[in-house]
């Protein structure tokens, strides 16, 4: 997946993250907040900017080196049929699994094509 639109060069995604709740709504759930309101989860597609670097490792620490698109969720009283298929995969992730060759800036990584594979531990 690449994005340019808006961009002042062409951004190559390299890695999906969630951030998701917990009980405690002031310390857990999205990462960052809108007018000090915290969400119940926040996911990131990571993007480095395959325009003008070779590698993620080259692009990750300049100032024009990555882009992330953010999603907020919310709850809602209505089922999203279109997430349907991913969520349920969820249950089958036991581990966090760093893809190789997509390095990365976060600790713990999932890859959503990971989901899609048979993976016994």
């Amino acid at each position: 997946m690449t994005i340019k639109k808006g961009l002042n060069s062409l951004y190559t995604a390299v890695q999906m993250h969630l951030h998701w709740g917990g009980l405690e709504s002031e310390t857990s759930g999205s990462e960052h907040t809108i007018d000090g309101m915290r969400y119940l989860a926040e996911l990131h597609v990571v993007h480095y900017n395959s325009g003008t670097y070779k590698t993620f490792d080259e692009a990750k620490d300049k100032p024009n080196g990555l882009a992330v698109l953010a999603f907020l969720y919310t709850t809602g009283n209505y089922e999203n049929t279109y997430y349907s298929d991913f969520i349920s995969k969820l249950s089958k992730i036991r581990y966090a699994v760093i893809c190789p060759p997509r390095p990365s800036l976060f600790d713990h990584v999932f890859a959503y094509s990971y989901l899609y594979r048979d993976h016994r531990p």
